[in-house]
């Protein structure tokens, strides 16, 4: 990977000043993360990814539904957003469940798929329960996460969590940023970095290190140790490595 070969100065813009800042770093009474909170920081991430270039990136990934069939499916969607891969979703599940952090964000999911005719139960996460997936062990066929693993820590529980409500059989499928490659973080540093500490005078080299924990090399060897792989691919450009790449999809069975 370029970063562990550039000098910490320039490493930190890119990827975040992850030496001064982890999750052991981490307060809710933090100054910049107040801001960020306060601006609603879920406002700020569908606005940089709903136009111009964060929109072509973020749909980079929809496509790998089209692989899967739905149909009479248990379906679960971590952090769906706005579900604006619905149309990737052209058969009916049983039932199509999404859990958020974000009682608007579910509010906003459930009257989509309604509107779409899909049956759908909504799960506010609570991180204060031992397990934030209230499901029953193996009732879920397919499990969708686009752009939420980056979020998630630690990661290794969380996919554990998600392995323990899938099927044996059943499939993990989604994407993730190439978080911690070379593209992604120069794009990062001219738009979002540039737009938070413009605008909201924000330490975004700080928050990016709360908001983004995990970077996409680490996510995917979580990902082979928890699951079977059946393919991970590389966007837009499939035949380059990570570090100059934007999105990577994946599909993973629990054998």
């Amino acid at each position: 990977m370029i970063r562990n070969y550039l000098p910490y100065s320039l490493y930190s813009k890119l990827w975040g000043d992850r030496r001064k800042y982890s999750k052991k770093t981490f307060h809710h009474a933090d100054l910049d993360w107040k801001k960020w909170i306060n601006i609603g920081y879920t406002h700020f991430y569908q606005h940089m990814q709903q136009e111009g270039i964060g929109d072509w990136v973020c749909r980079l990934g929809y496509p790998i539904l089209s692989d899967m069939d739905f149909s009479d499916k248990r379906v679960l969607e971590i952090g769906p957003g706005s579900i604006r891969h619905i149309k990737y979703i052209t058969k009916a599940p049983e039932v199509y469940f999404t859990i958020d952090i974000e009682k608007h964000c579910l509010k906003m999911t459930r009257q989509i798929l309604t509107a779409a005719q899909i049956r759908n139960e909504a799960i506010l996460m609570d991180n204060r329960h031992d397990c934030f997936l209230p499901l029953q062990d193996e009732s879920i066929d397919i499990i969708v996460s686009f752009y939420s693993l980056e979020h998630l820590d630690p990661l290794p529980y969380y996919l554990r969590e998600i392995k323990r409500v899938l099927k044996k059989g059943g499939s993990f499928i989604g994407a993730i940023p190439c978080e911690g490659g070379f593209v992604w973080g120069i794009g990062r540093y001219i738009t979002t970095r540039r737009h938070a500490m413009k605008e909201y005078h924000i330490n975004y080299d700080k928050i990016i290190c709360w908001e983004h924990p995990n970077f996409a090399d680490f996510i995917i060897k979580e990902l082979d140790t928890c699951f079977t792989r059946c393919s991970v691919a590389r966007k837009p450009f499939p035949e380059l490595p990570m570090d100059l790449n934007l999105v990577m999809t994946f599909n993973y069975s629990k054998t």
